[in-house]
């Protein structure tokens, strides 16, 4: 039979699996062979020494190292034999130096040996215990030392050069089992960490590139810029979203000559928020497109038929849906048709805010859903329209870390209201910027504003 598998039979069978466990098991097992094949050459050596006592307790020795040897085998626990090594031998410190010389004794090397043992196999607890039984033992013989130089029965003239050279051997044996079990526990480790490294690299590598095509997804279903300043060329979007994609979005259509324009603000922000805005913006576009929708409130309900429909397919009860302001403009009579789910809708005339109230239900699977309501404004020249999702006004911040809250952002509005628009979205942006401040940004945000 090879060593190896000597060695392994004594490992227990659930600690094979795991190559820490199994490693730290194989320094165990191969520490006790240790100690079992020098013991008897221990007490061979002893026979030097005027007191016989080594050579007497050799055998019960050798039977306690055996029976560890299957104790760990059948029972696996390493605080046990932990204990039960440091243990044996501090016991033997106790008597063993008094026959062989004392404070200069070579068995007073062990007390040095065992505690970092029992650190290393046991833990901190353990090896701060058998650190401080060991102390205690070198206090009461360096006492002894002092006191009462009869209590010793060896002296060093007695002890023979072979049993320096064991008691040496079995001590430096142990140091190197230690250090070379430290050390390949730090390199494995070094390996490990070097390869979860890489694979948490290529993962966050393969999760940013992911994201960033669902970013460039999401802004393909935006309205680009170019074509909100081509319909409403005195008008600004400020749009920030939380992560690298939202639920946020802003949304625009031409039909019949009719502008219609929306701020959506969909459950959640980031990657699930930005799933629910591609099939809620889908909603829209198919409510006026296939549906020929053009009156907002019926816009929304369609959406929402559209999208509790989709939800349905869900083997979960899904009430994911989105807030929204939906405007339909008419520029060549001057009117403003307009529908909101929970996000209102904000006209600033004469220095004054005009605020319409929305629906108090989402584009979603609700309990009691109401159709939502079509509300009719005649336009003045300057009126100014502003929709807007709810992550300005709930964004912490300032001296005290409290939201900016609607009341902060009307004021602000209406102190900057005879700006232009590109001058106003400018103002809004540095205004949220300072609020946030150090805070982390809370929510997507979204605000249209528009001059007629």
């Amino acid at each position: 039979m090879k060593i190896n598998n000597l060695i392994d039979y004594f490992i227990p069978t659930k600690y094979l699996e795991n190559l820490e466990l199994y490693r730290k098991s194989q320094f165990i097992v191969w520490l006790l062979f240790v100690f079992i094949l020098l013991n008897p050459l221990f007490a061979l050596s002893s026979a030097g020494i005027d007191s016989n006592i080594i050579f007497y307790i050799s055998p019960l020795f050798e039977i306690l190292l055996i029976s560890l040897l299957f104790l760990f085998k059948y029972k696996g626990s390493f605080v046990f034999v932990t204990h039960a090594i440091c243990g044996i031998f501090t016991l033997t410190m106790f008597f063993l130096p008094r026959e062989t010389g004392g404070l200069f004794s070579p068995d007073m090397s062990s007390l040095y040996i065992f505690p970092i043992f029992a650190l290393v196999m046991g833990g901190i607890k353990i090896g701060l215990f058998y650190a401080s039984v060991n102390v205690i033992i070198m206090v009461g013989y360096y006492y002894l030392a002092l006191n009462n130089t009869s209590f010793y029965l060896g002296t060093l003239e007695n002890i023979s050069n072979e049993y320096f050279f064991i008691n040496l051997l079995m001590n430096f044996l142990i140091i190197i089992f230690l250090v070379f079990r430290n050390e390949n526990i730090r390199q494995k480790l070094l390996r490990d960490l070097t390869e979860k490294n890489t694979e948490i690299t290529q993962k966050n590598k393969e999760i940013q590139q992911s994201i960033e095509y669902a970013k460039r997804i999401q802004k393909a279903i935006l309205p680009p810029h170019e074509l909100i300043a081509e319909y409403l060329s005195k008008s600004f979007v400020l749009y920030k979203p939380k992560d690298i994609v939202a639920g946020d979005f802003y949304w625009m259509q031409k039909i019949d000559g009719k502008i219609l324009f929306a701020a959506a603000d969909c459950t959640g922000h980031g990657i699930p928020g930005a799933l629910v805005s591609v099939i809620c913006n889908d909603g829209l576009n198919q409510s006026v497109e296939e549906h020929k929708l053009i009156d907002p409130g019926k816009i929304l309900d369609k959406t929402r038929d559209i999208i509790v429909h989709v939800f349905e397919k869900s083997e979960e009860d899904v009430k994911d849906g989105m807030d929204i302001s939906l405007c339909v403009l008419d520029q060549q009579n001057n009117t403003l048709q307009w529908s909101g789910a929970n996000n209102p809708i904000w006209i600033i005339r004469n220095a004054e805010i005009l605020e319409t109230k929305p629906d108090k239900q989402s584009i979603g699977k609700t309990d009691k859903p109401t159709p939502f309501k079509t509300h009719n404004f005649k336009l003045e020249k300057e009126d100014l329209i502003y929709l807007f999702t709810d992550g300005f006004q709930d964004q912490f911040g300032g001296k005290n870390g409290k939201k900016f809250k609607l009341a902060n952002l009307k004021k602000l509005l209406l102190s900057i209201h005879k700006e232009k628009m590109q001058k106003q979205l400018e103002i809004i942006n540095q205004a949220f910027e300072e609020w946030k401040g150090d805070q982390e940004q809370v929510d997507d945000v979204c605000i249209f504003g528009l001059r007629i």
